[in-house]
């Protein structure tokens, strides 16, 4: 398990703009923000934005978006861990790594759960609402009412 103070620091010490070069795509300037074609997705025109100021990027195309990690993450297909051990490494960052206490195994197991239940509750309402056409016209007539 990584510290959050170790992680903060990594985050401090990148450089979107140079994480994302890394990894071969042609930033262009345009005013204040840098855009390429997305990484993530084929396309013809640059989607891809890399905001310096905030240190994030942002695809108008796909969606994709967050900081230097999570760019690692996307690019990389690895861990939270191992991408920020990466990063850690290009910056000449050390990194403490311990073993989680079993109060925080106990709460990630939790969370884990919650997510799964979550997931087996969303299909089902899913489900529901495609073979219950009442249910799907309330449902409907609910979210346009928050709209």
């Amino acid at each position: 398990m990584i510290k959050q103070s170790d992680i903060d620091r990594v985050l401090d010490a990148c450089n979107i703009v140079d994480v994302v070069k890394d990894y071969n795509v042609n930033l262009k300037q345009k005013g204040r923000y840098l855009f390429a074609c997305c990484p993530f997705h084929e396309e013809k025109t640059g989607s891809f934005c890399v905001a310096p100021e905030t240190d994030t990027y942002h695809c108008f195309g796909c969606r994709e978006h967050g900081n230097s990690i999570s760019f690692v993450i996307k690019q990389e297909g690895c861990s939270f861990p191992e991408a920020v051990k990466k990063l850690a490494e290009k910056y000449n960052i050390d990194i403490e790594e311990s073993e989680p206490s079993a109060k925080e195994q106990m709460e990630r197991k939790q969370k884990e759960a919650m997510y799964i239940a979550n997931d087996i509750l969303a299909k089902y309402y899913h489900e529901l609402l495609l073979k219950n056409a009442e249910a799907c016209k309330y449902a409907y007539g609910r979210w346009n009412e928050d709209l």
